[in-house]
């Protein structure tokens, strides 16, 4: 399963007329963004035209990061000319989900790391809880699911203690979740989930619902439950279609195309000519759904996924007898899946986290000798 990452964004004060929501979903980032860049050129050289800049930056993390970008390092330029910590800290997380977005994991895990450097040093604990789950979001993304538990669960006990922890909390009860179910804890990830669910069910939080759907169709999905499994994914898609969630409808049709090659490999077992008739329809069904998967995902520039849709079509193909066009389709899974993970991101981000490590370490020998001196 492929999960896609909810970025969360720390609520930020914009002297204009609507909310800045936590989730990145099209439909109503859209109007978000349109109200935001009408408000831009009225806005002074000032921490509010910091905060413009930065929420630009980050509703566009989903449907174009490069100018989400473009936003996030002019809101660093004002912020750093005002000084303003807290803005830096901020800014730095938001150009991380843009990073994140254009798969470049080291860079983003870098942002994050300066950025929770900043907000332990302001005593923002609020802060400090948002970047560790996503900071857990790149570890997870790369399979190190030890230290991604180890975050989110500091993440969840810290969402805890501050004001406004309910969507904290259940995004993080949604990622624990997730690392469950890819440790094969099929049990864990169902009790997660649906923890999540009823915490966005009390906010009418219908984009996280959708989200958690879509995973719990997963599950019953790796359980064989395949009735289960379609009906779950199906609602899922459709709300994330109405919401204009791209990335979760992709993954939702991706899914569904998983389920139906499931089945597929599991009638094949039988030889009786009913059955083999059956699986045809069963195959074509997964071939149906991947095929879209992969013109979805094209369209947002999703490649992570992109690539898995080729394995999963290449293996489709090879059951229906295409060998030609099963070679095709790896080879393009192959290809991508290279220009994504390579050995220099990996070391990329090992180092990233030592430099963090080690910085932790200086700044409390640090303070320990400025203590010493006051004492003296």
């Amino acid at each position: 399963m492929k999960r896609f990452i909810t970025l969360f964004l720390v609520v930020i004060v914009v002297q204009i007329q609507f909310a800045v929501h936590v989730y990145c979903a099209p439909k109503e980032g859209q109007a978000v963004i349109d109200s935001l860049r009408r408000e831009l050129p009225k806005a002074l050289q000032d921490t509010n035209r910091v905060n413009i800049l930065n929420a630009l930056c980050f509703y566009y993390y989903e449907i174009n990061p490069t100018l989400g970008l473009s936003y996030g390092y002019q809101a660093l330029e004002l912020a750093e000319s005002l000084q303003w910590k807290h803005g830096i800290g901020h800014v730095y997380g938001n150009l991380a989900c843009n990073y994140l977005n254009l798969s470049d994991y080291p860079k983003a895990l870098q942002l994050w790391t300066s950025s929770l450097q900043i907000h332990e040093q302001l005593g923002d604990k609020f802060s400090i809880a948002t970047t560790m789950l996503n900071m857990a979001n790149v570890y997870e993304s790369q399979g190190d699911y030890s230290k991604a538990l180890e975050l989110n669960f500091n993440a969840l006990k810290m969402f805890e203690e501050v004001k406004g922890k309910e969507n904290g909390t259940a995004i993080t009860l949604g990622n624990i979740g997730y690392i469950y179910y890819q440790l094969h804890d099929n049990a864990k990830a169902l009790d997660y989930f649906r923890q999540a669910i009823e915490l966005y069910q009390h906010d009418d939080k219908q984009s996280g619902i959708a989200s958690m759907l879509g995973y719990i169709g997963e599950v019953y999905s790796a359980q064989s439950d395949y009735e289960k499994a379609i009906a779950y994914l199906l609602h899922a898609r459709k709300m994330n279609s109405d919401l204009g969630i791209l990335l979760l409808e992709a993954a939702n049709i991706k899914s569904l195309g998983v389920v139906y090659l499931s089945m597929a490999k599991n009638m094949q077992k039988n030889d009786a000519p009913v059955i083999k008739e059956k699986t045809k329809s069963v195959l074509d069904q997964a071939k149906k759904y991947t095929d879209t998967a992969i013109i979805k995902f094209k369209d947002i520039g999703e490649l992570n996924s992109l690539f898995l849709c080729y394995l999963q079509l290449s293996e489709i193909q090879e059951l229906c007898g295409d060998h030609s066009s099963s070679l095709e389709s790896y080879k393009k899974y192959t290809a991508l899946k290279d220009s994504v993970f390579n050995n220099e991101k990996s070391k990329g981000i090992s180092q990233t986290q030592m430099r963090y490590e080690q910085d932790k370490l200086d700044m409390r020998h640090q303070g320990e000798l400025h203590e010493q001196k006051i004492d003296s």
